[in-house]
């Protein structure tokens, strides 16, 4: 966009016996909002009296002060710069902005702030120039050429980058139509039926907030008309009613992490939660330079799944730091006694590290005394030989315990074929 002011008047000035007339043209730069730039490209003609351009056959260097003032005459100087200029036939063009502080009879004007501040709020703006008379000094003989010229509307497009034009109440609408549009909504201006103290963005269909790189652009985060949103998502797609956030991206690395949760103290100690696309699978992870525990409902309640349960097997160690298992925390749990499992065919039930019980698809194995104080119906049952010692120390054979029972009393065998009555390790009856 290019905007033109025409003269339609001619201004004069004297130094000494130089007579100098004015034509000025004003060509603004093409601005937009993706980069507003601070200048301005001002083209205009100086001739003498006779209308012969300053500069003809021969181009000439003059000094010449630009100035811009909120009012035709008098008013408040908002900007001023300094430049030397080269006149060719009388023309000029130079880029308002690319000058240095402007000295007038040995004193230096003020203020000379970026031009996009210039042209904020209300009020038109003039342009005035003052240009020496070829001594290459600019004093109170260099008098303002007459009458300042008005910027158009051109120039206030540096406003766009800061879009100050939207009045309270209202939206900044995009290709006139009200469904798409930039607003501001609190308490006295509802947005869905809520008071949000801020700028909404919104759009028919919906919106989109990325990047552009280039020709390369990338969605960051999208929301359709349902008010889903997407994150990395490049559409999302028919979606069941209830579904109010997608988070998509390929990760096939162990543990996946399309969303990781971090705190500000230590950002690495992270919660990841994602699905390995490769190998078809998802998780959630504690982790903190390595694996960390996970909690499940911290303060109780229960944990119920549609599917069952795997867990690593092997043995617990000492309080179960192969964290392995099936275990107990908390409420005075033993960590290192539980449901466990070191080979395949062969499940273990542990207390403090210590296999008691182990179960083989042939073989049914108590590493320790096996008490059952009501006693018990079964099509058979096998006990370890030998004699069993000093209060059934060996846990061997078949004894008692409670209500009186004698542990190191009851039937054994020590050999083949030999089966032997103990009564307090004596030797009743062999058969």
């Amino acid at each position: 966009m290019k905007s033109i002011l025409k003269p339609t008047h001619t201004a004069k000035r004297m130094k000494t016996k130089l007579i100098l007339a004015t034509a000025i043209g004003l060509a603004l730069n093409h601005l937009n909002a993706q980069g507003v730039p601070s200048l301005i490209n001002y083209q205009g003609k100086v001739t003498d009296n006779a209308g012969v351009g300053i500069g003809t056959g021969t181009a000439v260097n003059r000094q010449i002060i630009f100035r811009i003032f909120d009012a035709p005459t008098g008013g408040n100087r908002l900007w001023s710069e300094q430049q030397t200029v080269t006149l060719s036939d009388g023309e000029f063009s130079v880029l308002l902005g690319q000058g240095i502080d402007a000295v007038y009879s040995t004193l230096t004007e003020s203020p000379r702030p970026a031009l996009d501040t210039v042209f904020g709020g209300s009020g038109a703006r003039y342009i005035e120039i003052v240009v020496d008379g070829g001594d290459n000094n600019l004093d109170a003989g260099d008098t303002a050429i007459t009458p300042r010229q008005r910027f158009t509307a051109s120039a206030y497009a540096f406003r766009a980058a800061s879009v100050d034009g939207i009045s309270n109440g209202s939206d900044l609408q995009f290709n006139g139509n009200s469904d798409y549009g930039l607003g501001f909504y609190d308490s006295s201006r509802l947005f869905s039926g809520a008071g949000v103290d801020g700028p909404v963005l919104y759009g028919r269909g919906g919106g989109v907030l990325g990047s552009v790189n280039g020709a390369t652009q990338v969605a960051a985060l999208r929301w359709n008309a349902a008010g889903a949103v997407g994150v990395g998502t490049p559409s999302l797609g028919v979606l069941p009613a209830t579904t109010k956030l997608v988070v998509q991206g390929d990760d096939a690395t162990t543990s996946p992490q399309q969303i990781v949760v971090r705190g500000n103290t230590d950002p690495t100690r992270t919660l990841r939660l994602g699905y390995n696309t490769m190998g078809n699978w998802g998780s959630i992870q504690a982790f903190n330079a390595t694996a960390t525990p996970l909690y499940l409902n911290p303060l109780g309640g229960t944990v119920n799944t549609g599917g069952g349960i795997l867990t690593r097997g092997g043995a617990p160690g000492v309080n179960n730091v192969n964290n392995t298992g099936y275990a107990f925390t908390g409420n005075s749990g033993d960590n290192d006694s539980g449901l466990f499992s070191t080979a395949d065919g062969r499940v273990s039930i542990y207390t403090s590290g210590i296999e008691r019980i182990s179960v083989t698809d042939a073989t049914t194995t108590v590493n320790n005394s096996f008490n059952l104080p009501g006693g018990v119906t079964t099509s058979g049952v096998l006990a370890r030989g030998g004699p069993p010692g000093a209060q059934g120390v060996n846990n061997n054979g078949y004894a008692f315990s409670g209500s009186g029972g004698d542990n190191d009393s009851g039937m054994y065998s020590d050999t083949d074929g030999i089966v032997k009555f103990y009564s307090k390790e004596c030797l009743n009856k062999a058969a």
